[in-house]
């Protein structure tokens, strides 16, 4: 017996956009694929819809669609929970939800993969066993370490970019999934990087905002326009990809009264196939960066960035905050308080320090006997520090005793 209802308009539109919401709470959908799982509605009507949610739905140029919605599951995931960020490399880590979005942009299963400085991607996939391989590239050695100990099958390679590459990694992969540093000249190395990894391959490069920076507008153009030389085809995802907030830019951003913010950050994906023969690319202006090597101090959870090459008084306190109370205003490298800092954290401070070989003998001493689980004091008594310099040192150490 056929049923014999009919329902108003309004009615009709209410379950038409019922039925759009529980297709989009699965994920990310081409509108194709809207349409064909909204039991008939006229497509018309489906963008319609789609066009008045506005604000709740993420939104890409070829008309691909998802919701803004929480998933409890998707909050905590993966070997890198816990690890504070390194405001050094600007590490800024993709969402479970942006992993969950490269995931299911094509089939992977044939695909031979570089994760060039996307560790959390990475990190996705070999959980889920995505690809016919994985191969991790990656300059931040803690994440490396932590990374090999939960996926001891994969190659996970420490590798500054600006190294040429391991001569056996050479045009061995299908596609590479990199997240360059939001400055112009590292895009230059990174796609460079990315096409001897997968000549012929796809590139899959985040490409940050018009509004980021007074250049952004025209820097885009600029790194669309280097993917796209010796591409078949590129196709930009528009605000594709979010980012979790490292925990230095939180203490920045609390510093300033900013909190709660959740993710923030955003990004285009730009997704390029490679030609199979690029021609010769001329070597690469290197990016402008700070004399020396950070050396790193953990104690507890609380990362600490120390450069011996920056340093340029002996003379007065050990440690002098480079802005305020210490906290950096942001984790920009244009911030002009970075200009002399050669002591950072991964809670957002930044000091200059005149004699970081005692600072580095000082944090070293400290880590032992915190690791210990021994009395602090017995760090504290043979430091010979200046009584303000440790009050400052407690405070970013959190112990008792600090400002």
């Amino acid at each position: 017996m056929s049923e014999n209802i009919q329902l108003s308009d309004r009615a009709y539109v209410s379950h038409v956009e019922a039925c759009l919401r529980a297709n989009l709470n699965k994920g990310l959908w081409q509108l194709r694929d809207l349409v064909r799982n909204c039991q008939g509605a006229y497509p018309s009507l489906v963008l319609d819809i789609l066009n008045r949610m506005g604000s709740e739905l993420l939104r890409s140029e070829v008309e691909a669609w998802s919701r803004r919605v929480a998933d409890p599951s998707l909050d905590s995931f993966g070997a890198l929970d816990g690890i504070e960020g390194n405001p050094v490399l600007s590490s800024w880590y993709f969402t479970a939800r942006a992993c969950r979005r490269i995931e299911r942009l094509w089939d992977w299963s044939t695909h031979r993969i570089a994760f060039l400085g996307t560790p959390r991607v990475y990190d996705w996939f070999s959980s889920s066993n995505l690809g016919a391989s994985r191969v991790l590239l990656d300059l931040d050695a803690l994440v490396t370490q932590k990374l090999k100990e939960a996926h001891g099958g994969d190659l996970i390679v420490n590798y500054d970019v600006k190294d040429e590459l391991p001569h056996n990694l050479v045009r061995q992969f299908t596609c590479v999934v990199c997240d360059p540093p939001w400055y112009l000249d590292d895009y230059h190395l990174w796609i460079r990087r990315s096409r001897e990894l997968a000549a012929g391959g796809v590139l899959c490069i985040t490409v940050y905002p018009a509004l980021v920076k007074p250049a952004a507008a025209g820097e885009r153009q600029s790194i669309l326009r280097e993917i796209a030389q010796d591409s078949v085809s590129l196709t930009l995802l528009s605000e594709f990809l979010e980012y979790e907030i490292p925990s230095f830019e939180l203490a920045q951003l609390a510093e300033a009264g900013v909190t709660d913010l959740d993710w923030w950050k955003v990004a285009d994906l730009a997704i390029a196939q490679l030609t199979k023969s690029p021609p010769a690319i001329a070597p690469t202006r290197q990016p402008k960066k700070k004399d020396g090597t950070w050396h790193e101090v953990d104690i507890g959870s609380l990362r600490i960035f120390i450069n011996a090459a920056i340093q340029e008084r002996r003379d007065g306190p050990l440690l002098i905050p480079a802005h305020d109370t210490g906290i950096l205003p942001s984790p920009s490298r244009r911030e002009p308080a970075l200009q002399h800092v050669n002591v950072m954290t991964s809670r957002g401070h930044g000091f200059i320090c005149g004699d970081v070989t005692k600072l580095r003998l000082i944090l070293e001493t400290f880590s032992e006997v915190l690791a210990a689980n021994r009395d602090p004091n017995l760090a504290i008594g043979p430091m010979n520090i200046d009584p303000e310099s440790l009050k400052t040192l407690l405070s970013v150490l959190r112990l008792p005793g600090g400002s």
